[in-house]
């Protein structure tokens, strides 16, 4: 058997595991950025019976047979080979805490689960150690888009909102290649969904058990007296749970409703929340400076999130923005950055544009800077103590790092220069 790996990052690289295990020796790189590798775009030249397709790619590009592709997360779906094991998490925004905390849940019931897929530990990887009851699995719309053999029994869809244009020509081709992942939700299984009107439209024919959350909990389930209650079924202190923010209530509500449909929980679960971690690089507390509070919220790579954010501080902030565009209308964020900021610091390949589309429909200070590193100093320099310093970009991290993490890690880096007085 000959097999391509087209990419070899964390998912090439994992891919490449699994095939050595299944005793595939014949295996050609391909890699556009490492030395003594071919480059992608020479696949089409060659016979292979597979070729294993890493998400960053995008395969429309390429002169690659789309019947001979597989993805990392079908590998290991096909070493799992078990829905019910995996639940399937995706969304523009929020699915990576929403996946962090329901695999932590899920622990505490007395299950082993790992969160795993685009949030950080290959699906792959967790599929060779074969250990866990339960593989929480997040998905992007790359790695959707890829899928032939994977199944799950559960699914959440956090919500949807414009993303990743720099990829997909429309809204619309975004919207149909996230939500096919309903089509891999087997018919006797659940899906857990914010009410929107068009994710109804694609999850409403799923034929299995269907939970849409209301845009204000004031129904089912309901936030009342700092209590989120689940019907008469069970309920739980949101004062308990140290993750701050709405729109955390929200990923904590899906979180929940699937722990109940394995567990069937019952009564008072604050138990579950009290002690519940937050996720690197989103809305992470990192140093106080002077009473200058700095939040790395790296992340947030889109308008949507870096919205949610400043929408659950319920205080003014400096703001910093910038990175790479993606194809995003900058000013969808007018309303927030008004409401909640005091002075906007922009940054990066995506500056002008922010401050095109932005910047004049705003009454506030905004300043151009060439790097994070002096956008950090001039956010330094006009915050006042008691104020927060919000690193929350809404672009990804691609002009200059190699991933958010990478970014949010060197902003960490440049805050503490700051605490030790070295800027």
């Amino acid at each position: 058997m000959r097999v391509a790996i087209a990419g070899y990052g964390k998912s090439g690289r994992s891919a490449e595991k699994i095939l050595k295990c299944r005793g595939v020796d014949n295996i050609e790189i391909y890699d556009d950025y490492l030395l003594n590798t071919k480059k992608i775009g020479e696949i089409g030249s060659h016979e292979f019976d597979c070729v294993v397709l890493s998400p960053g790619i995008d395969y429309r590009k390429y002169p690659i047979c789309t019947k001979n592709i597989i993805s990392e997360i079908d590998l290991a779906y096909s070493l799992v080979n078990d829905p019910d094991k995996i639940i399937a998490i995706t969304g523009s925004n929020g699915k990576s805490t929403t996946t962090y905390v329901l695999a932590q849940i899920i622990n505490k019931l007395g299950k082993k689960a790992v969160d795993c897929g685009n949030i950080g530990k290959t699906f792959a990887d967790m599929a060779l150690e074969n250990y866990y009851d339960y593989y929480i699995v997040e998905l992007s719309s790359f790695q959707i888009e890829l899928l032939k053999l994977f199944k799950a029994n559960r699914l959440i869809v956090t919500n949807i909102s414009t993303n990743h244009l720099d990829r997909y020509p429309t809204y619309n081709e975004y919207i149909e290649a996230k939500l096919s992942i309903v089509n891999r939700i087997n018919k006797n299984g659940y899906i857990v969904s914010i009410e929107d009107p068009i994710l109804k439209k694609y999850i409403l024919p799923y034929k299995g058990k269907i939970t849409f959350i209301g845009n204000k909990f004031n129904s089912f389930p309901e936030l009342l007296n700092n209590t989120l209650n689940f019907g008469n079924k069970f309920y739980c202190h949101i004062d308990k749970f140290p993750l701050f923010g709405m729109h955390n209530i929200y990923n904590l509500t899906y979180a929940l409703l699937i722990a109940d449909d394995i567990f069937d929980l019952t009564g008072d679960v604050s138990y579950l929340i009290e002690d519940l971690k937050g996720l690197k690089h989103r809305s992470e507390l990192i140093a106080n400076v002077n009473g200058i509070k700095f939040i790395n919220d790296s992340k947030s790579t889109t308008i949507a999130s870096t919205e949610a954010l400043l929408s659950s501080l319920g205080r003014k902030c400096v703001l910093i923005l910038g990175g790479k565009d993606k194809g995003d209308d900058f000013s969808k964020l007018k309303s927030a950055v008004n409401s909640y900021v005091q002075t906007l610091i922009v940054y990066g390949q995506a500056s002008e544009k922010i401050n095109k589309q932005l910047g004049q429909l705003l009454n506030i200070p905004v300043y151009i800077c060439e790097n994070l590193k002096e956008a950090t100093i001039k956010a330094y320099e006009h915050a006042s103590p008691s104020n927060l310093v919000i690193f929350s970009p809404a672009c990804s991290s691609y002009d200059a790092f190699k991933n958010f993490e990478e970014r949010g890690e060197y902003f960490k880096t440049i805050v503490r220069a700051l605490v030790d007085g070295n800027n």
